[in-house]
């Protein structure tokens, strides 16, 4: 997927890379690259790998009543660095999007997906954590993007707060830090937030 815009006549395009994760609880979420199916006797053009993770390690989007996937899966990596040379051929600015889908009943959206504050470090540090997802495209692309985004609408995640402090705001800071480290002085780092987070009220 990708979002075109236009800019100052300056065309920029905003591909979007999915993984998936398989809790509403950031507690228990861990987040993964995924595929659709691992029937031993299908066969591909190329062999999938994104960062550490094969065909067999992957996640598998889960199925509906036709076991037909929910999803589409995530794209392999050397395919995500193959289109993001195309588009730099076509003289696009690229804002490289890596965005999180919840594999859990009914599809919920990621702005849905909360902990308790002291959970918050947990989410993002550990393991299958949100930093290890975010890391890993980072240093995939550095070399073929203008802008990337950290996250986008997490508002289940942002809002938690003790007093006047916010941990996820706090964690996001940090990672925007190590990917700007990364990614270099020339490429833009930013969070794409939901506008309910710049003005909120509960019903």
């Amino acid at each position: 997927n990708q979002l075109q815009m236009t800019c100052s006549n300056i065309q920029w395009v905003s591909p979007v890379i999915c993984w998936f994760g398989n809790s509403l609880d950031a507690r228990e979420c861990v987040i993964k690259p995924a595929v659709e199916f691992k029937e031993k006797g299908l066969r591909y053009s190329e062999e999938w790998l994104v960062g550490k993770y094969n065909r067999n390690t992957a996640y598998e989007i889960t199925k509906d009543e036709h076991q037909n996937p929910i999803y589409g899966g995530s794209v392999n990596d050397m395919s995500v660095v193959r289109y993001l040379i195309e588009l730099r051929s076509r003289k696009l600015k690229i804002m490289f999007n890596p965005m999180f889908f919840l594999d859990v009943p009914q599809k919920p959206w990621r702005g849905k997906l909360t902990c308790e504050a002291k959970y918050m470090t947990s989410f993002f540090e550990k393991e299958h954590g949100y930093n290890d997802f975010i890391i890993h495209y980072a240093h995939l692309v550095k070399d073929h993007v203008d802008s990337f985004i950290i996250g986008s609408e997490l508002i289940g995640l942002t809002k938690v707060n003790i007093g006047n402090a916010f941990p996820a705001v706090d964690e996001l800071i940090k990672l925007a830090k190590k990917i700007k480290q990364i990614v270099g002085p020339n490429v833009l780092v930013s969070y794409a937030a939901d506008w309910s987070e710049y003005h909120h009220t509960e019903g």
